[in-house]
């Protein structure tokens, strides 16, 4: 098995022994260059990294502070030893997949008790095209980390709710779903709310016919404290920053109509070995030439199947065959009695999402919520929690067949949909590999301009008083670490962070630097009657008695509140480990997530 697992996570890493590719008008240089921002943010002594310097030469970007990014540590540190952005991206991509691979299959198979279901569930939950869309064509890396956790996240809540579940961990229920939640919030916020509508049918199932709800619900909650605790470090400066309303993000109403004007077409959802190439295109122009958004030829099996099995075994004669199910082992018991009522909330899940990917009527700000869910931007960044509902009902049904004793049925089920992804999963590879343009390589000064605009994507997080158009332009003309300006120059270096040194000749009182201005800029050295503020356009103006002659240092200062916040998340991660290690040796068994 551990052999076939490692079959999987090479094949649905194929692109990444070749080259890498970025589609113009997707994130993947987007999210380089933040690989590169925390490299050098972590050079140049800041720890954790919150204002990036990568971007727009030298700018300054606060692209941390918005958007989690605890996971891109690990490429930025390989960047640090050696490896290129590039290089250190791709082994990003293929431990990602390998431990994508490995935990579904463990959650799988603690759940179905069926090594035939659980391959094929983690083959189409891998090799799902959404899912390689957002791979190898889109780069969306922190919407595919934060899918990474989705199993887990629902392996926990079945843990939490059910004594069957429950008995496979011997980690407590609580960690895992704090773990996943976790995981979430801190690689795609805008994953939160993906996560919240595609795995509320599996609470409220859970909820209504799990034997442990009362430790359920407890374990819900105490994950929510632990998960706030374990994410102060980033949720603080979030929230600090998002509601002071000082960067230019989309509006209630600029979101909702992006969001209408971007819904997919059922037959999208259901294109077969689609070509992976363009971008995403407005409805109203129609599908030709836009990107795949198709869940996957297996996804789709997983779902016929359910429906088939519903006919097989309906809800109430299952009820009744779940005593017979005891004879075919604890599993196929454990499934019988706690799952059975399950599937409606998942498959109501599943309609929900299917239709806020396709019905565009939906998005309307008379709905209540909606101006909320409209942050996600676009509704076929819901093939994620599709994709994965899919999978489960696909595994609740083949488990039905399994333990209705349709043995032989349910493995050529699985065997057949388990190939057939692999075929349409190494087609779209294929695919990506041949259209998909090849990554140039970046760097921090981007020496013809042509990666100014595509390191902050549209610009969210730039002043709200800046202008996107003049900030990429006044960037572009920034292709030394020099700066020359009128009566004055201005230099940078690291010193816990990066330090900008404006220096006089007396010619001006006034200094408009080439530098985005965000509260926490501070004159660090230079004469007491130096003044910063904002000027016009968002920059950071430096003003000096007339005839000054000399040097004036700014910086940006982490406020000592965000320092707390650090150190709770410090805190809370060793306790945390503490208290896992403890629960395990008081028991005196082996740490088990949900493997054998």
């Amino acid at each position: 098995m551990v052999l076939l697992l490692a079959s999987l996570t090479v094949f649905a890493s194929l692109p990444v022994f070749s080259q890498i590719g970025a589609d113009p008008g997707h994130d993947l240089t987007f999210h380089l260059y933040r690989i590169l921002g925390i490299a050098e943010g972590l050079g140049d002594g800041q720890f954790p990294v919150r204002m990036q310097y990568s971007q727009l030469n030298g700018m300054g970007y606060p692209v941390s502070i918005y958007y989690g990014d605890i996971f891109l540590y690990y490429p930025a540190l390989l960047v640090l030893a050696g490896l290129s952005v590039t290089q250190a991206y791709k082994v990003f991509v293929l431990t990602l997949n390998a431990a994508v691979i490995v935990s579904t299959y463990v959650f799988a198979r603690r759940f179905s008790g069926s090594r035939s279901v659980s391959i094929a569930v983690t083959s189409v939950w891998a090799l799902g095209t959404y899912r390689l869309i957002d791979l190898y064509l889109r780069g969306a890396v922190g919407e595919y980390t934060a899918l990474a956790f989705f199993p887990l996240l629902a392996y926990a809540l079945w843990c939490s709710f059910t004594s069957r579940g429950r008995s496979t961990t011997s980690v407590p229920p609580f960690i895992l779903l704090a773990v996943a939640m976790t995981g979430i919030v801190l690689s795609h916020v805008i994953s939160v709310l993906l996560a919240a509508i595609g795995l509320l049918g599996i609470f409220v199932g859970l909820l209504v016919v799990g034997d442990r709800r009362i430790y359920g619900i407890a374990s819900v909650c105490a994950a929510f404290v632990t998960t706030l605790l374990l994410c102060a470090y980033f949720l603080g400066p979030f929230f600090e920053e998002y509601l002071a309303g000082n960067v230019r993000l989309l509006g209630e109403g600029e979101a909702i109509e992006f969001a209408r004007s971007s819904t997919s077409t059922l037959g999208q959802l259901l294109m077969l070995f689609p070509e992976v190439r363009g971008g995403d295109l407005a409805s109203s122009l129609g599908v030709a030439g836009e990107m795949p958004q198709a869940v996957g030829g297996g996804a789709v099996a997983l779902v016929l199947v359910y429906l088939a099995s519903l006919v097989v075994a309906p809800p109430r004669r299952f009820a009744e065959l779940s005593g017979e199910a005891s004879q075919d082992g604890p599993d196929a018991r454990g499934i019988a009695l706690y799952v059975r009522q399950v599937p409606w909330g998942v498959l109501a899940a599943f309609l929900v999402v299917l239709a806020l990917c396709c019905c565009s009527f939906v998005w309307n700000d008379a709905i209540p919520f909606m101006s909320l869910l409209a942050v996600i931007q676009f509704p076929w960044r819901m093939l994620g929690p599709l994709l994965f509902l899919a999978c489960l009902l696909g595994a609740i049904a083949l488990v039905r067949l399994n333990a209705l004793g349709l043995r032989e049925l349910t493995l050529v089920l699985a065997v057949g949909i388990t190939l057939f992804t692999v075929v349409e999963g190494g087609a779209t590879m294929t695919s990506a590999m041949d259209n998909v343009p090849v990554q140039e390589p970046i760097s921090a000064h981007d020496a013809n301009g042509q990666h100014v605009a595509a390191s902050i994507v549209k610009g969210e997080y730039l002043p709200a008083a800046s202008d996107y158009q003049e900030v990429v332009e006044l960037a572009g003309q920034l292709l030394e670490d020099r700066y020359v300006g009128e009566g004055f120059v201005l230099t940078s270096s690291a010193s816990n962070g990066r330090v900008f040194t404006v220096s006089f000749d007396g010619s001006a009182s006034q200094a408009k630097l080439p530098v985005l201005y965000y509260e926490g800029y501070e004159i660090v050295s230079g004469p007491s009657s130096a003044t910063l503020s904002e000027s016009e356009g968002g920059l950071v103006s430096i003003g000096v008695d007339q005839g000054y002659s000399g040097d004036v240092q700014i910086k940006y200062l982490i406020p000592s509140a965000w320092t707390i916040s650090d150190y709770v998340s410090l805190i809370s991660t060793a306790l945390l480990v503490v208290y896992v290690l403890y629960a395990c040796l008081a028991k005196r068994a082996p740490l088990r997530l949900g493997g054998e």
